[in-house]
C-alpha cells in the first residue's frame, strides 16, 4: 500500500508535467518512511507473532533493498 501511493503521487505529478510537484513528492515518502518505522517498533511491541511474520518478510518497502 505504501509503495503504491508513492509511486501514485509521483506518477500524477510526471503525469500532469509538473516537475515541481514531483520533487515535492519527497516529502509525504519521507514521512512514510519515518512514519514504517515507527510502525515497525510498535508492533514488534505489541504485536505477537509479528517478529516470526518479520523474519519471513525481510523488506519494508522496496523489494531486495529495504
Amino acid at each position: 500500500m505504501y509503495s503504491g501511493i508513492m509511486l501514485f503521487n509521483l506518477g500524477i505529478a510526471l503525469w500532469l508535467e509538473s516537475y515541481a510537484g514531483a520533487l515535492m513528492t519527497f516529502f509525504p515518502i519521507a514521512f512514510l518512511v519515518v512514519r514504517i518505522l515507527f510502525e515497525e517498533r510498535f508492533l514488534r511491541r505489541e504485536l505477537i507473532g509479528y517478529e516470526a511474520y518479520a523474519a519471513k518478510v525481510p523488506n519494508r518497502l522496496i523489494p531486495f533493498v529495504w
